[in-house]
């Protein structure tokens, strides 16, 4: 068994409603999964018709949800994340995290602050996820994860 298919079982068991520490566990499994920088396993973690902001795109589906990680990897390079649940209630989630990334047209690294408020559906499906995210210019030694 895989490594994302095991961890996508024991996330599955994680359903709401959240409780600080069950919303984290589901978190750290949801950080695994993106830190993958596969399209197609981190839609799995979103339902069919999920709906996105991620910076002033709107996204809705998981075939559109592929093509805009596609894109983002294919500019994002050696990306990688780091989240924080911040506050758990019911079947909502409100997340703090940090990514890095070099810009594969310029070499530039990246370091990225922002918060996240994801809805699931009743079986623990990500439904609604909404980013608010700024990007600072670091240099290569600055990074931190």
């Amino acid at each position: 068994m895989s490594f994302y298919t095991a961890a996508k079982a024991q996330e599955d068991n994680i359903v709401p409603p959240f409780t600080q520490e069950s919303a984290q566990a589901k978190l750290k499994i949801n950080e695994s999964v993106w830190n993958t920088r596969d399209p197609e396993k981190i839609a799995m973690l979103y339902g069919p018709d999920a709906e996105w902001r991620d910076r002033t795109n709107l996204i809705k589906g998981r075939a559109a949800i592929i093509a805009y990680l596609k894109e983002k990897f294919a500019k994002e390079a050696d990306f990688k994340t780091s989240k924080e649940v911040w506050g758990a209630k019911l079947s909502k989630n409100a997340i703090r995290f940090e990514d890095e990334w070099r810009d594969t047209n310029t070499g530039q690294w990246y370091h990225s602050y922002g918060v996240e408020v994801v809805l699931f559906d009743d079986e623990g499906i990500i439904i609604e996820r909404y980013a608010s995210i700024n990007d600072k210019p670091i240099k290569a030694r600055e990074r931190s994860l």
